[in-house]
């Protein structure tokens, strides 16, 4: 019992902050008891003016409240506990405003089943929201035709004579104004959390969709797109003093890699090598899988400079040790070209030298960093 308090008041909390949902279980459980807790009440109340018929009903609508929020709850007959719930609260208000008079205000709670109906509404319809609001709309002309249609029919003279007990009639308005104004307060404060809840979520999720689309899935470094944008904006913000470098980087000989060992030993290799290039790229620097088995690098300061970056990433590559499937060892090496970037030139001109230094590096001897041809 303790821990089960316990749960509930952290959930509370989180629910409070925003940072989680309510299930729809404990929300419906939450409906029943709630309601049956308030009919309990009742029965207190119309046993001390000998209200017998309202008395005896507020009996059994507790046993039915408990019933509901834990047997019919827990099967998640959520569409047959809505419909139980609305039914009885109008039939409840009816009875109870022709038996003891309009006027001890019965009727005012049922208008909190309005923001309730669109609340709740959802769960039973959660693949069509449409139709729950449809669902929503209906529950609420429901709710107005029976306030209207009570107020019409009810008659001036109560079944129940309450004059001999003072102040009872007043009380009882009071004490149904409570219970509608609390009830409008409580959907309505729920619907706001679990709608803040949802815009952080949605914020989280665009976040990561973002950064889901702007990375390649296998080795994590920002894809082609991302980069050039990432550049251009970088480039767009230079001062005509400063320099970039373009290092372009190919796995030598990878198709032999692929066949010999597997594609996922390949896949190994493109992993490894990217968790390299993280490791040496500086503050400010750009990296990204270019495509394939090619990589791209955009750092500052000149070539004579970066080179030291490029050879620092061959060098690392090529004493890395990998293991296919079967246990066989073996090393792979890369080839780079490195072009420099100036205030004014076209970054597609100094992407294509780095790229042609990249090619006379493949075409002598591999395993080297170009700068120069």
């Amino acid at each position: 019992m303790k821990r089960g308090l316990i749960r509930f008041f952290r959930a509370l909390i989180q629910v409070l902050k925003g940072k989680q949902l309510i299930k729809d279980e404990a929300k419906f459980k939450v409906v029943c008891l709630g309601a049956a807790f308030i009919h309990l009440i009742f029965c207190f109340l119309m046993h001390s003016v000998h209200a017998d018929i309202l008395y005896y009903y507020n009996i059994c609508i507790v046993f039915l409240y408990i019933f509901m929020g834990t047997y019919l709850n827990s099967k998640e007959k959520y569409g047959l506990l809505m419909a139980m719930i609305y039914l009885e609260i109008e039939a409840h208000s009816a009875l109870a405003s022709f038996l003891l008079g309009f006027d001890c205000g019965f009727m005012l709670y049922t208008v909190a089943l309005i923001p309730a109906a669109f609340y709740l509404s959802g769960i039973f319809s959660k693949k069509n929201r449409h139709t729950s609001i449809n669902i929503a709309v209906i529950l609420s002309m429901f709710v107005v035709m029976c306030y209207l249609v009570v107020s019409i029919l009810t008659p001036k003279d109560a079944f129940y004579d309450l004059s001999r007990y003072g102040s009872f009639r007043v009380t009882m308005r009071y004490i149904n104004i409570f219970i509608a104004f609390f009830l409008q307060i409580s959907f309505s404060l729920v619907f706001a959390l679990e709608a803040e809840y949802m815009s952080q979520f949605l914020a989280k999720e665009n976040v990561k969709l973002s950064e889901e689309a702007g990375h390649d899935p296998l080795t994590g470094l920002w894809n082609r797109r991302s980069l050039t944008n990432a550049v251009n904006e970088a480039i767009g913000q230079m001062e005509r003093i400063e320099v970039f470098s373009v290092v372009m980087m190919d796995i030598d000989d990878f198709k032999k890699v692929n066949d010999t060992y597997g594609h996922d030993t390949g896949d190994t290799v493109l992993v490894r090598l990217a968790e390299i290039i993280r490791d040496e790229v500086r503050a400010g620097d750009y990296s990204c899988r270019w495509g394939g088995e090619e990589f791209l690098l955009f750092a500052h300061g000149p070539r004579t400079e970066v080179q030291f970056v490029a050879e620092r990433i061959l060098d690392r590559l090529r004493n890395t040790e990998f293991r296919d499937s079967k246990d066989n060892i073996f090393k792979v090496t890369l080839t780079a070209g490195v072009a420099e970037y100036r205030y004014g030139a076209q970054l597609r001109n100094v992407i294509e030298a780095a790229d042609k230094r990249l090619y006379y590096g493949k075409t002598h001897g591999k395993d080297r960093v170009v700068t120069s041809t």
